[in-house]
């Protein structure tokens, strides 16, 4: 049966593998306070099945390791790009 295969990979492959766009701005102020520069940049950052502590298996939860219980799931950069405006 098809339940008898998928059901033991059921962990494993459940969908964990969220994307997510991060924007940032920053800025240097003078002694005054004044803007002396400021930039935006967009991070892509990728959620990922394994946990922070890969010593504990993906297909368990919920976690047991005490890295795993307070951060979860581990995330990867998968891209960084400056931007010359917030509406770029």
């Amino acid at each position: 049966m098809q339940a008898d295969i998928l059901d033991p990979l059921g962990p494993a492959i459940v969908a964990r593998g969220d994307t997510f766009r991060i924007r940032a701005y920053g800025e240097a102020l003078t002694d005054k306070g004044a803007v002396a520069a400021s930039a935006w940049c967009e991070a892509l950052v990728q959620r990922v099945p394994t946990y922070m502590d890969p010593s504990e298996a993906a297909d368990v939860a919920p976690p047991k390791k005490p890295a795993n219980v307070r951060f979860g799931r581990r995330y990867e950069w998968v891209s960084l790009r400056w931007l010359n405006s917030p509406l770029e």
